[in-house]
Protein backbone atom coordinates (compact mmCIF):
# COMPACT_ATOMS: atom_id res chain seq x y z
CA UNK A 1 0.00 0.00 0.00
CA UNK A 2 1.31 3.34 -1.10
CA UNK A 3 2.40 6.06 1.77
CA UNK A 4 -0.49 8.81 1.70
CA UNK A 5 0.88 12.14 0.62
CA UNK A 6 -0.08 14.99 2.14
CA UNK A 7 -1.50 17.16 -0.36
CA UNK A 8 -5.33 15.69 0.09
CA UNK A 9 -4.82 16.06 3.53
CA UNK A 10 -3.46 19.13 3.97
CA UNK A 11 -6.28 20.64 0.83
CA UNK A 12 -9.45 19.21 3.34
CA UNK A 13 -7.75 20.33 6.80
CA UNK A 14 -7.41 24.27 4.94
CA UNK A 15 -10.73 24.22 3.43
CA UNK A 16 -12.88 22.55 5.96
CA UNK A 17 -12.38 23.30 9.77
CA UNK A 18 -14.71 19.86 11.05
CA UNK A 19 -12.32 17.63 8.85
CA UNK A 20 -9.18 19.39 10.04
CA UNK A 21 -10.10 18.79 13.88
CA UNK A 22 -10.99 15.21 12.70
CA UNK A 23 -7.51 14.51 11.29
CA UNK A 24 -5.64 16.09 14.12
CA UNK A 25 -7.34 13.72 16.53
CA UNK A 26 -7.92 11.06 14.92
CA UNK A 27 -5.21 11.50 11.96
CA UNK A 28 -4.68 9.81 8.27
CA UNK A 29 -6.75 6.74 7.25
CA UNK A 30 -5.18 4.30 6.81
CA UNK A 31 -6.93 1.03 6.22
CA UNK A 32 -6.17 -1.91 3.84
CA UNK A 33 -9.50 -2.61 1.18
CA UNK A 34 -10.94 -5.98 1.98
CA UNK A 35 -11.86 -6.44 -1.71
CA UNK A 36 -9.01 -6.71 -4.17
CA UNK A 37 -9.70 -5.67 -7.34
CA UNK A 38 -7.39 -4.82 -10.22
CA UNK A 39 -6.82 -0.87 -10.86
CA UNK A 40 -8.72 -1.66 -14.18
CA UNK A 41 -12.04 -3.08 -12.71
CA UNK A 42 -12.28 -0.64 -9.19
CA UNK A 43 -12.18 1.79 -11.89
CA UNK A 44 -14.47 0.72 -14.46
CA UNK A 45 -17.16 0.80 -11.04
CA UNK A 46 -16.58 4.83 -11.19
CA UNK A 47 -18.75 5.03 -14.19
CA UNK A 48 -21.72 2.93 -12.42
CA UNK A 49 -21.34 4.62 -9.08
CA UNK A 50 -24.11 7.35 -9.90
CA UNK A 51 -26.29 4.80 -10.90
CA UNK A 52 -26.95 3.31 -7.26
CA UNK A 53 -30.03 5.73 -6.29
CA UNK A 54 -31.54 4.39 -9.22
CA UNK A 55 -33.96 1.20 -9.30
CA UNK A 56 -32.12 0.07 -11.74
CA UNK A 57 -28.38 -0.09 -10.86
CA UNK A 58 -28.15 -4.02 -9.49
CA UNK A 59 -29.56 -5.17 -13.15
CA UNK A 60 -28.09 -2.82 -15.15
CA UNK A 61 -24.38 -4.02 -13.60
CA UNK A 62 -25.49 -7.58 -13.81
CA UNK A 63 -26.82 -7.17 -16.99
CA UNK A 64 -23.65 -5.58 -18.76
CA UNK A 65 -21.86 -7.47 -16.45
CA UNK A 66 -22.88 -11.23 -15.74
CA UNK A 67 -20.33 -12.07 -14.30
CA UNK A 68 -19.16 -11.47 -10.30
CA UNK A 69 -16.25 -9.01 -11.46
CA UNK A 70 -16.11 -6.43 -14.16
CA UNK A 71 -15.23 -7.48 -17.51
CA UNK A 72 -11.65 -7.24 -18.39
CA UNK A 73 -10.61 -4.73 -20.93
CA UNK A 74 -10.64 -6.09 -24.31
CA UNK A 75 -13.99 -8.38 -23.41
CA UNK A 76 -15.52 -4.20 -22.67
CA UNK A 77 -14.43 -3.03 -26.51
CA UNK A 78 -15.82 -6.42 -27.63
CA UNK A 79 -19.19 -5.43 -26.42
CA UNK A 80 -21.42 -3.97 -28.66
CA UNK A 81 -22.69 -0.45 -27.62
CA UNK A 82 -26.14 -1.08 -27.81
CA UNK A 83 -25.90 -4.16 -26.07
CA UNK A 84 -24.40 -1.87 -23.62
CA UNK A 85 -27.47 0.99 -23.55
CA UNK A 86 -29.95 -1.94 -23.35
CA UNK A 87 -28.68 -2.08 -19.94
CA UNK A 88 -29.36 1.22 -19.16
CA UNK A 89 -25.95 2.66 -19.06
CA UNK A 90 -26.14 6.32 -20.60
CA UNK A 91 -23.85 6.75 -24.17
CA UNK A 92 -21.90 9.46 -21.85
CA UNK A 93 -21.05 6.51 -19.40
CA UNK A 94 -20.22 3.88 -21.96
CA UNK A 95 -17.47 6.60 -23.60
CA UNK A 96 -16.26 6.43 -20.07
CA UNK A 97 -16.00 2.96 -19.55
CA UNK A 98 -14.61 1.83 -23.54
CA UNK A 99 -11.90 4.54 -22.76
CA UNK A 100 -10.97 3.02 -19.23
CA UNK A 101 -11.19 0.25 -21.35
CA UNK A 102 -8.63 1.38 -23.98
CA UNK A 103 -6.03 3.22 -21.38
CA UNK A 104 -5.49 -0.14 -19.48
CA UNK A 105 -5.28 -2.15 -22.67
CA UNK A 106 -2.31 0.46 -23.64
CA UNK A 107 -0.60 0.67 -20.17
CA UNK A 108 -1.58 3.78 -19.47
CA UNK A 109 -4.05 2.40 -16.41
CA UNK A 110 -1.33 0.12 -15.16
CA UNK A 111 -1.50 -3.45 -13.90
CA UNK A 112 -1.83 -4.57 -10.34
CA UNK A 113 2.21 -5.31 -10.01
CA UNK A 114 2.68 -2.22 -11.62
CA UNK A 115 0.82 -0.06 -9.76
CA UNK A 116 2.32 -1.41 -6.50
CA UNK A 117 5.75 0.16 -7.65
CA UNK A 118 4.60 4.13 -8.50
CA UNK A 119 4.20 7.11 -6.41
CA UNK A 120 0.92 8.00 -5.79
CA UNK A 121 1.67 11.56 -8.20
CA UNK A 122 2.54 8.93 -11.33
CA UNK A 123 -0.43 7.08 -10.53
CA UNK A 124 -2.94 10.28 -10.73
CA UNK A 125 -0.86 11.74 -13.53
CA UNK A 126 -1.78 8.39 -15.79
CA UNK A 127 -5.45 8.39 -14.44
CA UNK A 128 -6.48 11.60 -14.72
CA UNK A 129 -5.42 11.22 -18.91
CA UNK A 130 -8.85 8.66 -18.35
CA UNK A 131 -12.27 10.33 -19.42
CA UNK A 132 -14.57 10.49 -16.03
CA UNK A 133 -11.68 10.14 -14.16
CA UNK A 134 -10.39 13.59 -11.79
CA UNK A 135 -7.68 14.28 -9.93
CA UNK A 136 -9.71 13.55 -6.92
CA UNK A 137 -11.22 10.07 -7.93
CA UNK A 138 -8.19 8.78 -8.16
CA UNK A 139 -7.43 9.45 -4.21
Amino acid sequence: MHDVDGEPIDHLSKVDLVMRRLIQEIGPVAFKPKVRRSPFESLARLPTTSRQSSRGYPSAVRSAFPRAEISPSDELLAMRVGSIRKTGFSRPKITALRDLAFNALDGTVPKDRIIKELANRSIVRRLIEVRGIGRWRCY
